[in-house]
């Protein structure tokens, strides 16, 4: 889980860094191809033309959601080894889930650990300086913001592992960028294009053709 987390945030923010947030996001959502392969190699998980198809599906969405793409060759490397990553912890959370940890063990341990890495790395002067300088509601928002939108999303994910397969519970995962258009929408008034619109119905498509085949 270590692993998983921390070489996805670095490669990740690589990736933002060299080339833009929506590709990176794009090159994310592709982990569910790595899933399934690795959950068919671990936990012997069909690959059935079923979850092919709604791979493709997510895919083919979150580019259509995500147009007009800047890049850079060190970008869509990094974004692809974070891809890579996103699925070793998904493999990883799958595994442990099955031996009966509890998701928030896996979730605490994973996010310790992976802190413990990163902290050397870290502008520690700056985050004290918040809190002696008296900005204790930007270290508060800060706090916030990693419990909302790292831990909660990891904690969720590897609760999933438990109730489904690790490629379905990875394509569903795969949808973000269409939570973001939605959230950029309605949040701060981003106004769609129709390839968006059409990426998000690709999205949607894909979710609901998966959740046909589980039921």
């Amino acid at each position: 889980g270590m692993i998983g987390m921390t070489a996805l945030s670095v490669f990740y923010n690589i990736s933002v860094t060299k080339g833009s947030l929506a590709l990176s996001a794009v090159l994310l959502a592709m982990s569910p191809v790595f899933v399934l392969f690795l959950a068919a190699i671990f936990f012997h998980e069909p690959v059935t033309r079923h979850k092919l198809t709604c791979v493709t599906l997510a895919l083919i969405g979150c580019v259509l959601e995500s147009n007009g793409l800047s890049w850079s060759i060190t970008g869509i490397l990094c974004g692809i080894l974070a891809s890579f990553f996103y699925a070793v912890y998904g493999i990883i959370s799958k595994k442990v889930t099955q031996k009966g940890y509890h998701f928030l063990t896996i979730t605490f341990y994973g996010t310790l650990f992976s802190g413990m890495t990163m902290l050397p790395f870290s502008n520690i002067h700056s985050l004290s300086g918040m809190i002696v300088s008296g900005q204790r509601t930007t270290f508060f928002i800060l706090i916030i913001h990693a419990l909302v939108s790292s831990v909660l999303p990891y904690a969720l994910y590897s609760l999933s592992m438990r109730y489904m397969e690790a490629g379905k519970a990875s394509i569903l995962a795969s949808s973000e960028p269409a939570a973001a258009m939605l959230f950029g929408a309605v949040l701060y008034a981003e106004t769609p294009g129709i390839l968006s619109i059409c990426g998000l119905c690709f999205t949607i498509t894909a979710v609901i053709l998966l959740n046909y085949e589980r039921n």
